[in-house]
């Protein structure tokens, strides 16, 4: 093998280094046109509301004796708690968030429609602080009662009916409407809170008294004009004044708190704080449930999720209402779960606790 001469350089020369390339031309301009728009659609599902659905979560456990207060009279303090528990309700939902709901057995997804039924958000607001106030006066009135400070009211008066209604020519001004399907009310909610479970145009039996002469005959329900789809009885009604004895001014501190789910526990909050012995037992007693002026205790929604937010809390004992008992107990992990049907099941619980 021959070798170059001595100073001599091979011919061979290495590759010129590999031109830089300019970002140009369709192709790159749609590269960078789709990762901007991805970045977009993923910034979008954090952020941008999707409407139609709502998303309904545990909200806050609040000690209500804090919120039901007794002035100018005397009260007892108790060792343990009464808890009144929310659901928190997410008007804003983005696409995480429905994926989040989706794996998530403490959230619920709803469409919008069946939350409002139509109504405005307005008027959903409304009637949820209306649904509180009555809520607040059947609480009061049935503590009371229990103490004999107070004495039960009878009926809710009938201001006037609507054209063209079942209920026009058979049920008068000034009328008062004491009972629906065989139940006393004695509010405007206690009426919708029987009707809920009926459809348009369905008969109820209802009870009258028109001047001193009570009597009970059938009815069927029309649709109201403010809430399409759900049923009412045609009349338009008004609460009557409650007779409460002097020197008792309760106080009700509920804020942005709206509905008639917090009757039962508000009652006996107030029931607790005139009675001298601790109905409590040192334990943390929370629940729900409508209440009626007669005492009775009504169903309500998401009971799992209020479950869930008072074991959250680490509560000892759940009242639930009877129609809500068999869901309460089935997502309930450690707590107790008690059903409740009236203002009298639960003070006979929780004295029964000493």
């Amino acid at each position: 093998m021959k070798t170059p001469p001595e100073g001599h350089q091979p011919s061979y020369q290495p590759p010129p280094p590999p031109a830089r390339r300019r970002l140009g031309g369709v192709r790159t301009t749609w590269l960078i046109v789709g990762a901007l728009v991805a970045a977009l659609v993923i910034g979008a599902a954090f952020v941008l509301p999707i409407p139609l659905f709502y998303v309904f979560e545990p909200g806050p456990v609040l000690d209500v004796e804090r919120l039901v207060r007794v002035r100018d009279g005397r009260t007892y303090s108790s060792e343990g708690g009464l808890y009144l528990t929310t659901v928190g309700v997410d008007v804003s939902v983005t696409f995480v968030d429905l994926v989040r709901a989706a794996v998530d057995e403490h959230r619920e997804v709803i469409l919008e429609s069946d939350y409002t039924q139509g109504a405005s958000d307005q008027e959903v607001l409304r009637a949820a602080r209306l649904e509180m106030e009555q809520s607040q006066l059947n609480a009061k009135e049935v503590a009371l009662s229990e103490l004999g400070l107070a004495k039960p009211t009878a009926g809710v008066k009938v201001v006037e009916t609507v054209e063209e209604s079942p209920a026009e020519g058979r049920v008068a001004p000034d009328d008062l409407l004491l009972a629906v399907d065989g139940k006393p009310v004695c509010g405007p909610m206690d009426v919708s809170t029987l009707l809920a479970d009926r459809e348009v145009g369905d008969e109820v039996s209802i009870t009258i008294r028109h001047r001193d002469r009570k009597r009970t005959f059938d009815v069927a329900t029309a649709e109201n004009p403010q809430l399409p789809g759900q049923p009412f009885l045609g009349v338009q009604l008004e609460q009557l004044e409650r007779d409460f004895e002097a020197g008792e001014e309760i106080e009700f501190k509920t804020g942005r708190i709206g509905g008639p789910s917090a009757g039962l526990l508000m009652s006996l909050a107030l029931y607790d704080q005139l009675t001298p012995e601790d109905i409590t037992a040192g334990r943390d007693i929370a629940g729900t449930g409508t209440i009626a002026c007669n005492g009775s205790v009504g169903p309500i929604g998401g009971v799992g999720l209020k479950v869930a937010a008072a074991e959250a809390k680490g509560v000892d004992v759940f009242l639930a209402p009877v129609g809500d008992f068999e869901e309460a107990q089935r997502v309930a992990t450690e707590i107790e779960v008690v059903s409740i049907a009236t203002f009298d099941d639960a003070v006979r619980y929780l004295e029964g606790l000493k």
